[in-house]
């Protein structure tokens, strides 16, 4: 009786915690192909305002060899807002299955960003390194975020 008296503790215990995880709610989840993996590093990040309601990205990043494939740059799907407004963007490719050459090689990727009320940037994450795409007017809490800093001036 004992044991089974530990397990439901145990149980409850899960269940309260799960519980509590999602009243706080999941943070974000990224829906990336499964074989794609990190750029190495970023060279550039270009924005352009289409409209009042998006922006488009243009990303320019290294990838550690020849051969990968379908370059991407895979929004992070957010639950609730981030809280400085800045979304996080990974840029990934699919790596070669076989033997490639051995240097760095640059792909480029776009993506169309909507601007919506509470967003002051974009965060492209890379495995070496990020860059953060500030719209005009915009800062970043004291201390930064630890990634490079680019300005898109909002006409």
């Amino acid at each position: 009786m004992q044991v089974l008296r530990t397990l439901s503790a145990a149980a409850l215990f899960a269940i309260a915690g799960a519980g509590a995880s999602l009243a706080c709610g999941m943070a974000s989840f990224v829906d990336a192909d499964p074989r794609a993996l990190y750029a190495t590093q970023i060279s550039s990040v270009d924005g352009a305002i289409v409209t009042d309601e998006s922006v488009t990205l243009t990303v320019t990043f290294d990838v550690a060899s020849g051969g990968w494939t379908d370059p991407q740059l895979v929004p992070v799907t957010y639950f609730v807002q981030p809280w400085d407004g800045v979304y996080e963007i990974y840029a990934m490719a699919i790596p070669p299955e076989g033997v490639a050459t051995d240097a760095l090689v640059p792909m480029t990727a776009t993506i169309e960003m909507p601007l919506i009320e509470g967003v002051t940037g974009w965060r492209i994450i890379a495995d070496q390194g990020c860059v953060t795409l500030l719209l005009d007017g915009s800062m970043l809490p004291e201390g930064g975020d630890g990634c490079t800093v680019q300005s898109l001036t909002v006409s």
